[in-house]
């Protein structure tokens, strides 16, 4: 037979379990995916050579205004190209889609990503 759970176990799990379930789930990816220490930092570009690998955060934000965070989500970083698609949005949002995509000359879709360095 199983010894009963210590008081600060069972307030821990209370505790846990009155967590929104967003958060329960992001909590759970984030411990499931934090271990992950697979790959190298990018260096092609010099501010993404700077990128701490230690740091992992998960923040979501929903359409009623709600955030929800875990992990190091307040350590600033930087996004590089993958601004381009809010910008992309901003100006279909701004300018109209019609009008938005013919003030884009070219997007090159098929354009490989840079290439690890060898070795």
């Amino acid at each position: 037979m199983k010894p009963a759970p210590s008081a600060s176990t069972a307030n821990a799990a209370a505790w846990a379990a009155s967590k929104p379930p967003l958060l329960r789930f992001l909590s759970t990816c984030h411990t499931d995916f934090s271990a992950e220490t697979g790959g190298a930092v990018a260096d092609y570009i010099p501010e993404l050579g700077k990128a701490d690998p230690d740091h992992f955060g998960i923040s979501l934000a929903t359409l009623d205004g709600h955030v929800y965070e875990v992990g190091d989500t307040r350590v600033p970083f930087t996004i590089q190209s993958m601004s381009k698609p809010f910008v992309f949005a901003l100006a279909l949002d701004t300018l109209g889609a019609a009008r938005g995509e013919s003030a884009i000359p070219s997007i090159r879709w098929s354009m490989p990503a840079p290439s690890p360095a060898p070795g």
